[in-house]
């Protein structure tokens, strides 16, 4: 009789353990969840399937333009003679036009649970040009001194390089990089829409020191 009741209290305490275990994961569950989402974020196969698509796609783009840039403007170019005074002066108004974006094929990046953090290349000119809309020149017609064809296409060439400068740096490359960062935003966004995860996006640049 006493293995009789033995048995019984046995099997009502495997029952009741059992029951216990199953109430305590229901209840744990979402934070055992979260836990592995905060500390083991890389291992969620959702995570494995984003990276791969988001190394796929970045691999397989090309530069990304970001930012289109017009502006219009004059170059005055002089000639003295040895006293230092002005024999001819050569007045070029003149267009500039230039697109500048990244190489996304060199874009590195991490996921931090719903955060993506990018590592991003420097931000590049893709393409530009200056086109003269009118040239002027006064002073002196001796050609010794006046500049021609040749020698103006020289002008607008150096002007074109130090306004591509002008772009990347100070205050211009600020707003290149914050156009760069949000067209990066949309296209990541774009690339990711099928998937039911929402991320956050946080931006370092290669050529800056970590923060």
């Amino acid at each position: 009789m006493k293995r009789f009741f033995k048995g019984i209290a046995k099997w009502l305490g495997g029952i009741v353990g059992s029951v216990i275990s199953f109430i305590l994961i229901i209840v744990l569950l979402p934070y055992a969840a979260s836990l592995a989402e905060r500390y083991l974020p890389d291992i969620s196969g959702g995570r494995i399937a984003d990276s791969i698509v988001l190394s796929e796609r970045l691999q397989g783009s090309a530069r990304l333009e970001t930012t289109m840039a017009e502006q219009t403007g004059v170059i005055t170019h002089e000639v003295n003679d040895i006293l230092g005074r002005t024999v001819t002066t050569t007045t070029i108004h003149y267009e500039y036009e230039a697109s500048f974006g990244i190489d996304l094929r060199n874009v590195d990046f991490s996921f931090s649970g719903s955060q993506i953090h990018f590592l991003l290349p420097s931000i590049e000119c893709l393409n530009d040009s200056l086109t003269a809309l009118a040239v002027e020149q006064e002073g002196s017609f001796d050609r010794r001194v006046r500049p021609d064809a040749e020698k103006i296409e020289d002008i607008k060439e150096q002007k074109r390089l130090e306004l591509r400068a002008e772009y990347l740096t100070g205050e211009k490359l600020d707003d290149l990089r914050a156009n760069s960062e949000q067209a990066i935003r949309d296209t990541i966004a774009a690339w990711l829409s099928e998937t039911n995860d929402r991320y956050t996006y946080t931006f370092q640049w290669a050529d800056q020191p970590a923060p």
